[in-house]
């Protein structure tokens, strides 16, 4: 594979809640990066320069470490550049910190709050007339929020583990949004600040049941294109000058890189959930996909330049899904454990995994759907039944 042009002088750094996918997508294009992160997990040390832990999945990001790790790292080697993956929608004043010690090839802070502030995000979407659920930022007036019919979360939460469905009144920091029917779904994205082109759509999966955990991000899975694809692209076309996006983002939508979600409502129709201004979770998928070539960091760091590559959709045969194991219980990885090549994020020897925490990622690819879940299931359970673990019921 050929070797990509770096226009950065200095090593880059990701931070990040799990550095591991974006330093695999950087290797593709011969780029060796440090990662700051909450897990500093096996298969991530193998990849990249260096890898800090600054935090936990429990606490978050401790700032004085991730501003350590960066100094140590600006003090020994230089900085070309911060790529920020997963984890500062709520934390603004980080990425700020961060954009005082290298330059953040990404979204800035004020994009990234555009993005996440509710009022003005959800605003935005009725002037370019981008369907979406009714969103309030306090109860509805003179009437109880029984769950039935609101969801209540967390501003600049992700991951779903902040999805309630709603109580009588509205916690500050925290929104209500109307349920839409649907399968949530999402679309990765590049912007380069004026124009998008399109990755690719998944199919975004929950825990589901009734359970406080029903909303959780449990794995994603490659769709063709839906109907709604160009609605959708054309929400996308205008969210990325209207915000100013860069870079690989995602936007969810009920019918889920940047990052943008929607719903896919029954008879075809979407709603716009959220935009994700970061490289989000699901874009690894058409890494697997998509075997040839420098790969979406590469990508990303290009886009965030003004360079947008004309086409980028993914061309690959099959069906790539990804799932994320849950622990329901607290224990310990074996030392002797040999992990597969198809989990990732492999904790090393010795973490201590507790309950309702992830224990590592499954991916598969096969000729169609129903096969590829097939593999997944099996695959998960050779895994749990070797080792015994636990998993989120």
């Amino acid at each position: 594979m050929p070797r990509a042009e770096r226009p950065f002088t200095g090593p880059i750094v990701v931070v990040a809640q799990s550095g591991r996918a974006l330093a695999r997508s950087a290797g593709r294009a011969g780029i060796s990066v440090h990662i700051l992160d909450l897990y500093a997990d096996r298969d991530t040390r193998e990849l990249a320069r260096s890898v800090t832990r600054i935090g936990s999945i429990a606490t978050g990001f401790s700032a004085d470490r991730l501003l350590e790790g960066l100094h140590r790292i600006e003090e020994r080697e230089g900085i070309g550049g911060i790529v920020a993956g997963s984890g500062f929608e709520d934390r603004i004043d980080l990425l700020e910190a961060m954009a005082r010690v290298g330059r953040l090839l990404g979204n800035p802070p004020e994009v990234v709050r555009r993005a996440k502030e509710p009022a003005s995000f959800f605003a935005l979407l009725t002037r370019l007339g981008i369907p979406h659920p009714e969103t309030l930022t306090e109860a509805p007036a003179g009437s109880r929020a029984d769950g039935t019919g609101w969801l209540c979360k967390r501003i600049g939460g992700a991951g779903g583990t902040h999805v309630r469905s709603a109580e009588a009144c509205c916690p500050p920091g925290h929104y209500l949004q109307r349920r839409v029917p649907g399968r949530p779904h999402s679309v990765v994205f590049l912007a380069d600040g004026r124009h998008a082109a399109i990755v690719g759509y998944n199919e975004i999966r929950v825990q589901g049941g009734t359970g406080a955990a029903r909303f959780l991000y449990t794995g994603a899975v490659t769709v063709s294109e839906p109907p709604v694809a160009p609605a959708v692209e054309d929400a996308v076309q205008a969210l990325v000058p209207a915000l100013g996006l860069v870079g690989l983002c995602g936007l969810d939508f009920m019918l889920e890189v940047c990052g943008l979600d929607f719903m896919l409502e029954e008879g075809g129709r979407y709603s716009v959930l959220e935009v994700n201004p970061r490289p989000t979770g699901t874009f690894e998928l058409y890494e697997d996909l998509g075997e040839e070539g420098p790969g979406l960091f590469q990508m990303h760091l290009s886009a965030c330049e003004g360079r947008l590559p004309r086409t980028v959709r993914v061309l690959g045969a099959g069906v790539v899904a990804q799932e994320v194991l849950w622990a329901s219980g607290t224990f310990a990885i074996p030392d002797d454990l040999r992990w597969p090549d198809w989990a990732r994020d492999r904790p090393a020897a010795g973490t201590l995994i507790q309950t309702g925490e992830p224990i590592c990622t499954l991916h598969a690819r096969a000729a169609e759907r129903k096969a590829v879940d097939r593999l997944l299931s099996a695959r998960r359970a050779s895994l749990c039944s070797e080792l015994g673990w636990p998993l989120a019921a």
